[in-house]
C-alpha cells in the first residue's frame, strides 16, 4: 500500500470518529452569569437579592439618571437607553448593595444638617425595588477628610461609606454598558464569515481543536489559533448610542455568525463599525481583532494531514491483506487482540500514533484506482471500527 493512499483513508476514518467525539463534547459553556449575593446580619442591603426587580442610579449634580431592571431572568439598562449591563460592572454593584463596606457614623455627625453633611444635594441617590414592593435607598454624601469615606444614609440610618464601594455604583453610562461582542461567552462551536465578493469560511470546534468545513475540510494552522480567540473573545471601545443606521451593500464588509449550539448571534461588519441582532446600537471595532478573517485560505489550513491528539486515542486496528490486528489502551498498557504488550512491544503503538500525530501535507496527486493494500484506523472508541 502506498503511503499516500494510507494517509487518506486514515483521515476519512478518523473523521468518523471524531464527529462522535464532537457530538459528545462541544455543547459549550454557558455564557457568564452574575451570581446573588449572600444576605448576611451585616450587608448594607437586607432585602432578598432574589428578589430585587430594579436599581435606580441618580447623581443630581450631573443630572445623570440610571435605571436597571430585571427581565426575563437577565439584568437589563433601561435608562436612559436600553441595553446589556456589563456582567462585571453589575456583579460588582450587587456585591457593594449587599456588602460589608460601611461603618457606624461617628459622633461628630451629630447635629450636621444634610446640606453640612453633603447629602443635600447628595453625591448618588441609590433606590432598589423588590418584586412585592418594598424598597430600600441609600443617599452618599460628601467626602471626608481622611479620604477613606464619605457620608451615606441608609433608609433613615446614617452611616459611612467606603469610597471604593462609591465608585462602583457612581459609574458613568459607558463603564454601564457591555462592551462585549456577543453574549454566547466561552462557548463557541462554530463560526461562520460571509464576506462581500468573496468565498464563505466556516470553522467548527472539534475535541481537539478547531476544523475548517468550507471551502475545504482541513484542520485548522495552530498558529492561527489566538487570531481566532481574539475575534471570538473581542471587546469593542465604544458603542453608540443612535439606531443602526440603514445598512446597505456599499457599507457591509460580511457577515460573521457566532454559534454555540442552538445559540447563536449574527454580526454584520460595516466599513463604519458592527451591526449585531443582540443590540440597537453600532458597535466599534479594532481591526487586530478581525484579522484572522482577512488571512488566506492557504495560511488557515493546517499543514497537519490529522488533527490527532494521542491522549483520546483509546484503540487502533492496522489491517494488511487478510490480517487485522487490534491495539486497545487498558490501565496497565496497550493491549492486542486480548494479550498485553511488554514495554518494547508498546513502542510500536506509540510511534504509530507520533507517526500520525506528524505526518504533513505534500505534493497533491491522484488516488490510484486500485485497492489499498491496508489501513490504520486511530479511534477514540474502543472498538475501532
Amino acid at each position: 500500500m502506498t503511503p499516500t493512499r494510507l494517509l487518506l483513508l486514515c483521515v476519512l476514518l478518523l473523521g468518523v470518529g471524531g464527529g462522535l467525539w464532537w457530538l459528545a463534547n462541544t455543547q459549550g459553556e454557558a455564557p457568564p452569569l452574575v451570581d446573588l449575593p449572600e444576605v448576611t446580619e451585616g450587608s448594607l442591603l437586607q432585602g432578598d437579592p432574589s428578589a430585587l426587580r430594579r436599581i435606580t442610579l441618580e447623581e443630581p449634580r450631573y443630572g445623570r439618571t440610571i435605571v436597571l431592571g430585571l427581565e426575563d431572568g437577565a439584568w437589563r439598562i433601561l435608562e436612559p437607553l436600553r441595553d446589556r449591563p456589563e456582567p462585571f460592572a453589575m456583579a460588582a454593584a450587587l456585591n457593594v448593595l449587599y456588602g460589608q463596606d460601611w461603618a457606624e457614623k461617628p459622633d461628630t455627625w451629630e447635629g450636621q444638617s444634610d446640606a453640612d453633611l453633603g447629602l443635600e444635594p447628595a453625591a448618588l441617590l441609590m433606590e432598589a425595588k423588590y418584586a412585592d414592593g418594598r424598597s430600600e435607598s441609600l443617599s452618599i454624601g460628601a467626602e471626608e477628610a481622611s479620604g477613606n469615606w464619605r457620608v451615606a444614609r441608609r433608609n433613615e440610618e446614617l452611616i459611612r461609606f467606603t469610597i471604593p464601594a462609591f465608585r462602583q455604583l457612581a459609574r458613568p453610562l459607558d463603564q454601564w454598558r457591555d462592551h462585549r461582542l456577543h453574549s454566547l461567552g466561552s462557548g463557541i462551536t462554530q463560526m461562520s464569515w460571509e464576506p462581500v465578493g468573496g468565498d464563505t469560511l466556516r470553522l467548527k470546534k472539534t475535541g481537539d481543536g478547531w476544523m475548517i468545513t468550507e471551502p475545504v475540510v482541513a484542520p485548522l494552522e495552530e498558529r492561527t489559533l489566538p487570531f481566532l480567540l481574539s475575534l471570538l473573545g473581542a471587546r469593542t471601545d465604544g458603542i453608540g448610542e443612535d439606531p443602526i443606521p440603514e445598512i446597505t451593500p456599499e457599507k457591509l464588509r460580511g457577515t460573521l455568525t457566532l454559534s454555540k449550539g442552538a445559540e447563536k448571534v449574527v454580526l454584520q461588519v460595516l466599513t463604519a463599525g458592527v451591526a449585531s441582532d443582540e443590540r440597537d446600537f453600532l458597535m466599534s471595532y479594532e481591526m487586530a481583532n478581525f484579522r484572522i478573517l482577512e488571512m488566506d485560505l492557504e495560511d488557515l489550513i493546517s499543514s497537519r494531514l490529522l488533527q490527532l491528539n494521542p491522549d483520546r486515542i483509546a484503540s487502533i486496528r492496522v489491517t494488511s491483506g487478510e490480517q487485522i490486528a487490534d491495539f486497545r489502551r487498558a490501565p496497565e498498557g496497550w493491549i492486542i487482540s486480548g494479550k498485553t504488550w511488554d514495554e518494547k512491544s508498546s513502542a510500536f503503538v506509540a510511534a504509530m500514533l507520533q507517526h500520525g500525530q506528524l505526518l504533513e501535507r505534500g505534493e497533491e496527486v491522484s488516488l490510484p484506482s486500485g485497492d489499498p493494500a491496508g489501513t490504520v484506523i486511530y479511534s477514540i472508541s474502543r472498538t475501532p471500527a
